[in-house]
């Protein structure tokens, strides 16, 4: 029993603990942003890809929506399953080598 015990507790804190770095090592990301048009979206995976000219030439961007993504149309916030394809946003990103570039902020144009 004491066994079950430690080994539950040593899991707890490591869980914790793989939580709090991975949190700590995307806010320490670079933050970068991107203009575009919304191409393709899966409401499902919170997933976006993004068309933007910002680069060299038209691009396709993925990015990965998480429940701390800020998510606003004009002054409103909004859901996520408001964006539409063809909707015109400007995404602020963060890249992360776990989950590839994280959106911290979507902002649709009106």
């Amino acid at each position: 029993m004491r066994k079950m015990i430690l080994v539950f507790g040593v899991m707890s804190f490591l869980c914790f603990s793989l939580n709090v770095c991975c949190h700590d090592a995307l806010e320490a990301a670079a933050v970068n942003m991107v203009k575009g048009s919304i191409v393709d979206i899966d409401w499902v995976a919170g997933k976006v890809v993004v068309r933007t000219d910002d680069f060299d030439g038209p691009d396709e961007i993925v990015f990965i929506a998480t429940h701390d993504t800020k998510i606003t149309k004009g002054l409103e916030t909004i859901f996520f399953s408001d964006i539409l394809q063809g909707d015109q946003v400007a995404v602020t990103y963060a890249s992360s080598s776990l989950a590839g570039l994280t959106a911290l902020e979507i902002a649709v144009d009106q």
